[in-house]
């Protein structure tokens, strides 16, 4: 600052709200550096998600503020793997699309979808505007559309895959602190009566595996029936320590205790830590005979 003026500096939510005042009073003129710990008011750990430094200050009778939360938004085509030509969701073989978020654009929204080539159509969309910070991510598509469907793509057309990056706001802070699930698997993952490994009254566990970067308050498994959309189980662990070598098992029946029907279904796997930050969603299918 060239002249000793009040000031406050405050880190504001997506929402507009202070969650943080970093400064509050006189400064003289000089070059000022506020650290913060990614925590509120009340020293509380915040949530994953990017938040936004403003600073106001008096001068000749006037409030006047320098916010550039309205700054960014230029869209660019983040790096990405060279993705196979099929991949078998039956077997744990998700489409793996690995992308790069670099530091010459900073901290952005992603939009990553599944569309056609030969037409203007998403079947699903990966990530909506998801914020996410500088480095490397990994998303998998299942093979289904937004509807819980298996996508099929129309006569003489096939599917790509789309990704764009929206920087954010030059004021704004990104703070990545959300549970990183992997290495996800389901075994059984192909109930087949031909092999003795199959879902039925006397062997009716479906386990999923994972690893887990950070100590998660929850981790939740959801099952849901492709061919109705209904949800069949919710199954949730509680304080799951991080480390590797986790599992969750579906025993194969719905809420109201009823046995699975033959068909398909899809394992939604999510961790959610104490502070509310969610990891991206992970998926794995099972096919059910009888």
């Amino acid at each position: 600052m060239t002249g000793g003026v009040p000031v406050r500096l405050f880190l504001k939510d997506q929402s507009g709200a202070v969650v943080k005042t970093l400064a509050n009073g006189f400064r003289p003129a000089g070059t000022y550096n506020d650290l913060w710990d990614g925590r509120d008011q009340n020293g509380q750990l915040l949530p994953q998600g990017p938040y936004y430094a403003v600073l106001e200050y008096n001068f000749g009778g006037e409030v006047r503020s320098v916010d550039l939360t309205n700054s960014g938004n230029v869209r660019y085509n983040p790096a990405r793997n060279t993705l196979p030509s099929t991949f078998s969701p039956f077997n744990d073989d998700l489409l793996t699309i690995t992308f790069t978020i670099p530091s010459t654009q900073g901290a952005s929204r992603i939009l990553a979808f599944i569309g056609l080539f030969n037409t203007d159509t998403r079947f699903v969309t990966l990530l909506e505007n998801v914020p996410l910070g500088v480095g490397t991510h990994t998303i998998y598509w299942d093979g289904l559309d937004a509807n819980g469907q298996f996508a099929v793509a129309p006569p003489g057309d096939s599917f790509l895959f789309g990704i764009f990056g929206y920087t954010l706001p030059n004021n704004a802070i990104m703070l990545q602190s959300a549970p990183v699930l992997s290495g996800v698997s389901v075994d059984p993952n192909y109930y087949d009566p031909s092999t003795p490994n199959f879902i039925s009254p006397a062997n009716p566990t479906a386990t999923v595996s994972y690893n887990l970067n950070k100590q998660a308050a929850v981790v939740d498994l959801i099952v849901t029936n492709l061919a109705t959309g209904n949800v069949m189980q919710r199954i949730r662990q509680l304080n799951v320590p991080q480390g590797t070598g986790h599992t969750i098992s579906w025993d194969g029946h719905a809420d109201n205790g009823l046995f699975a029907d033959a068909g398909d279904y899809r394992l939604m796997l999510r961790a959610t830590d104490t502070v509310g930050s969610i990891s991206l969603t992970r998926y794995a299918l099972v096919r059910v005979f009888y």
